[in-house]
């Protein structure tokens, strides 16, 4: 059927152990052969299709209640597999798409967990003592390998897993050193002003900013003036007087974020007279639109450009951060920003 023949109940008979007597669902037959397509079978494929030693003629010896329940079976399968149609090229394409994107967001995902880098860790001690563990655990191409260049492969394998190494240990380091300035400078806030953290995570660290608000908010919760929204939403609202301010990294759901803040926060939208979103995202000079009725402010980016963003040129950006004061009648009042120097 793959190949486009069309095959008839007598034949497909020889190869089920069914009576050659049993001819009612010739129906069933009839859907298959409009399923596959074909424009006939010559003789050569008829006999291919019988299984070695077959007999021509008489029923096999299957008992009468096997026959039955498997001719039921056949013919349920028949008439399902009709009752679908044959993806067209466009719709495979697709699929595979989907199917390739779901299988990155897993790879991802299981990449960055403690076991997956404990795993990766152990391994490459195993391969330091027995190098030829390399071969068993990686892919190492199609092509014709020499003893040269599998000690090329292997030296490649163990650097990748010594930045991973590295990777992890200054993930450490990075999340002690964010906890020190993060609560450094809401207590410096507390000092002069009732105090209300919301965080929204990025595309990069949605796990390490939950983990951060869990931390502030242990961090913080008997100081009197002090709260902390650890919620994991990627769009979050501050109502201030008539100020409603949307916050949200940016990378999901840009061109409609007018439209969401009507949405998601109704009562709130009819009693504000200043409607305003902050993102960030796309490393760049900071720009400012607005669009029914809700002025878009991008802000500009602290870190320097990754491997990614210097491939795909987003570089020479300034680096800052930017700082906004709001009256609760009179909606924004002034604008600071502190620059960073490279160099």
């Amino acid at each position: 059927m793959a190949n486009g023949y069309k095959y008839n109940e007598e034949e497909i008979l020889q190869l089920l152990p069914l009576s050659r007597t049993e001819k009612n669902y010739t129906e069933d037959m009839e859907t298959m052969s409009v399923i596959a397509g074909g424009q006939g079978h010559s003789e050569e494929r008829t006999s291919a299709l019988k299984p070695a030693g077959a007999k021509k003629t008489g029923p096999t010896s299957t008992s009468p209640g096997n026959r039955d329940q498997t001719a039921d079976l056949v013919r349920i399968y028949l008439k399902d597999m009709g009752s679908y149609l044959l993806l067209s090229r466009e719709e495979e394409i697709a699929l595979a798409k989907r199917i390739e994107q779901g299988e990155k967001a897993i790879n991802k995902a299981l990449a960055r967990t403690p076991f997956i880098l404990d795993e990766l860790v152990s391994l490459e001690m195993q391969i330091r003592k027995s190098p030829e563990l390399v071969n068993k655990h990686f892919s190492l191409g199609e092509e014709e390998l020499t003893p040269e260049s599998i000690e090329q492969k292997k030296a490649a394998i163990l650097d990748a897993m010594k930045r991973i190494k590295t990777l992890n240990t200054r993930l450490a380091k990075m999340l002690e050193e964010c906890q020190s300035v993060l609560c450094g400078l809401v207590e410096r806030s507390a000092m002069t002003a009732e105090t209300r953290v919301v965080m929204v995570p990025g595309n990069h660290d949605r796990a390490t900013t939950l983990a951060m608000q869990l931390v502030l908010a242990a961090h913080f919760r008997n100081t009197k003036g002090v709260s902390v929204d650890t919620s994991a939403l990627h769009r979050k609202y501050i109502e201030w007087g008539g100020c409603l301010i949307g916050l949200t990294h940016g990378d999901t759901a840009r061109k409609r974020l007018p439209n969401l803040m009507q949405v998601e926060r109704k009562e709130a939208w009819g009693r504000s007279v200043c409607r305003e979103w902050h993102h960030g995202h796309f490393h760049r000079e900071a720009q400012t639109v607005t669009e029914g009725g809700v002025t878009i402010r991008e802000h500009l980016s602290l870190s320097p450009p990754d491997s990614w963003h210097a491939i795909e040129g987003y570089v020479g950006a300034p680096r800052g951060m930017d700082s906004y004061l709001y009256s609760q009648t009179r909606g924004i009042r002034g604008m600071w920003r502190a620059t960073v120097l490279d160099g």
